[in-house]
């Protein structure tokens, strides 16, 4: 009977100490602000790999224009091929719908609405800006599950 005691005790003691709710947020590991990444291609060919344009060449036109950091990135596809993306990166993300005007020299442009949202409140990693839809000239656009970012076609 007593050691039934101690054993109960030891079963609720261990209980107490092992069911503790607060977590360590330092130790968890979010996901961090949506950054766009587009394999830009003309005729099936990359336009940055193949010289046609250079980032010199790529506005954007938006009522938050100032907020976006547009740069060239170098990737490594699933394939171990190099693969040059144009990279839109907004260090001030809200939950919004953001209309985008990529243009191309005067020859292309493409419109790009990205609709951010924000991942649920609470916890560790509640409240960060997350990409719930992207869409290139009003059409919706998935991953490209070989490279990992989404393809924008100006044909």
């Amino acid at each position: 009977m007593f050691l039934k005691k101690i054993l109960v005790g030891t079963i609720l003691l261990c209980a107490s100490f092992c069911c503790d709710e607060q977590t360590d947020c330092a130790a968890v590991l979010c996901a961090g602000p949506p950054v766009i990444g587009l394999e830009v291609l003309s005729d099936g060919q990359n336009i940055f790999e193949s010289d046609i344009y250079d980032l010199q060449d790529v506005t954007l036109e938006s009522t938050e224009a100032s907020d976006f950091l547009v740069s060239l990135a170098t990737y490594q596809n699933m394939d171990g091929e190099e693969v040059t993306v144009l990279v839109l990166d907004n260090a001030q993300w809200n939950s919004q719908a953001y209309d985008i005007t990529l243009n191309f020299s005067l020859e292309a442009t493409a419109n790009l609405e990205i609709q951010i949202g924000s991942s649920p409140i609470g916890g560790c990693c509640g409240g960060i800006p997350t990409l719930e839809n992207l869409l290139i000239d009003g059409n919706p656009t998935q991953r490209n599950e070989g490279t990992g970012f989404f393809t924008l076609n100006l044909n």
